[in-house]
């Protein structure tokens, strides 16, 4: 009986999970109705950002942010570019499916554009 408190291992948590299971929700959002879209002064501290999805949830829902982890790498290399691109206006599935914004592309192209000029004045 779980709900006694038990070590469970090996066969045991393939009866209690079969890995099957799928995630309704891409990040959090109020399970109520108060009403919480509305823009209230609030700040959303993730003191285990890792991988940055609470950010960005926050960034969708116009709240503020301040996220660190116990290894600054997660944040510099995983978190901080997917913040950069929630602030861009993606949203958290483009950003895990790595789409980029129209901007993104068009700057790419112009930059390709401007490098295949400077490779013709040579």
């Amino acid at each position: 009986d779980l709900t006694k408190g038990a070590i469970v291992e090996g066969e045991q948590i393939k009866k209690i999970q079969d890995g099957t299971y799928k995630r309704t929700t891409t990040g959090w959002r109020p399970g109520c109705s108060c009403d919480a879209d509305k823009l209230a002064p609030c700040v959303v501290l993730d003191p285990f950002c890792g991988s940055g999805k609470t950010g960005i949830v926050a960034l969708e829902l116009r709240r503020r942010f301040i996220g660190f982890d116990v290894n600054p790498e997660y944040c510099e290399k995983i978190a901080a570019p997917k913040l950069e691109a929630a602030r861009r206006g993606l949203t958290v599935s483009e950003i895990e499916s790595g789409q980029q914004t129209l901007f993104d592309v068009i700057a790419k192209e112009e930059g390709e554009d401007n490098a295949g000029e400077d490779r013709e004045r040579r």
